[in-house]
């Protein structure tokens, strides 16, 4: 089964600004809404059934919260600004 190179969706959720998965590593980005900013953290071996799960649930953040941030080896990215 071939995959496009990414997925890239905003979500509906007051927790959660968007999400981006790279199917054929694995690799779900999630941007936490957090305060003034936006804070993308990349998540390692998340399966394919996991990200559809998460992009249908009622509510995204309660199962990012319950099913994902945890249970995934992640780490923050760091973007570079202007200015």
């Amino acid at each position: 089964m071939r995959y496009p190179l990414v997925y890239s969706t905003p979500v509906t959720s007051s927790f959660i600004e968007g999400v981006s998965y790279f199917p054929q590593r694995s690799i779900l980005i999630v941007t936490i809404r957090a305060n003034q900013s936006n804070i993308p953290y990349e998540y390692h071996d998340v399966p394919f059934q996991i990200v559809g799960d998460f992009l249908s649930a009622k509510s995204q953040g309660q199962y990012f919260n319950e099913f994902i941030k945890g249970q995934y080896s992640e780490r923050p990215l760091l973007l570079l600004r202007d200015g």
